[in-house]
């Protein structure tokens, strides 16, 4: 099957009118991991009768326990159908082992420190080859984290961002009990005892995230924590960013 880039194998898994929108699914496989066997799912979005207009591409992001249907129901209702339908080319991602996004091997072992600094890299460069133009970005909890850590690492560049709007971003929130050893050695021995988490257990969403995303959060937030991971200091990297932002907090 021919892919539909020319930066890494990308398969348009379906093609779907949705009532008044379009829906383009597509399978990217960057194999730009130590774990190859990582695959992440785009989904375009635009109006269906205008399907060669296009407008200003942008990507968005879900958070943990989530996936694409955060921004964009069966039905067409959300974030995403709604800025579909103001003329702009939506972009929704699906993580590693999120909604349509296949789990890879080492599903158990993934971090946001390989969204940021694989993941969205990808998904940004795809974006910009079918677009033909910089993307802005919304990301939601752990999405605008992932985002705020791939800016912070340079991951992503003024070449990959337009502007980026972050709602709910816990990166500079600080968690005082988690400062102090013996309670945070506590909560690092409970984590792990689990594989993963179940989001519709905890009451927080339809999916599951592994247990390494909270053991690495519990680090941040740890006795001389900070939002980085062992080659980059983001937070410090973050003040070097020169991209227009909205901050929702």
């Amino acid at each position: 099957m021919q892919s539909s880039s020319l930066l890494f194998p990308v398969a348009l898994i379906s093609a779907e009118r949705r009532g008044d929108l379009s829906e383009d699914v597509y399978r990217l496989k960057p194999a730009n991991s130590p774990d190859i066997s990582v695959e992440l799912v785009v989904t375009r979005l635009g109006m269906a009768d205008d399907s060669q207009v296009r407008g200003v591409p942008v990507i968005l992001l879900h958070g943990s326990f989530s996936n694409r249907r955060f921004w964009y129901s069966p039905k067409g209702v959300g974030l995403g159908a709604y800025l579909a339908r103001a003329g702009f080319d939506v972009w929704l991602a699906e993580m590693r082992g999120h909604g349509l996004s296949s789990r890879n091997v080492s599903w158990s072992k993934n971090r946001v420190a390989d969204y940021a600094r694989y993941d969205l890299p990808a998904i940004a460069a795809f974006v910009r080859e079918q677009s033909g133009q910089v993307p802005r970005w919304i990301g939601h909890s752990q999405g605008a984290i992932s985002l705020a850590a791939a800016l912070g690492g340079k991951y992503l560049s003024e070449m990959d961002v337009a502007s980026a709007a972050f709602f709910g971003c816990q990166i500079n929130r600080r968690y005082w009990s988690l400062k102090i050893p013996p309670v945070q050695w506590g909560a690092y021995l409970l984590l792990r005892r689990f594989a993963q988490l179940s989001g519709t257990r905890l009451k927080r969403g339809p999916e599951d995230e592994p247990v390494s995303i909270a053991l690495e959060t519990l680090r941040w937030n740890g006795f001389m924590g900070r939002f980085k991971d062992a080659e980059r200091d983001w937070w410090a990297g973050l003040a070097e960013v020169q991209v227009p932002a909205l901050v929702v907090a």
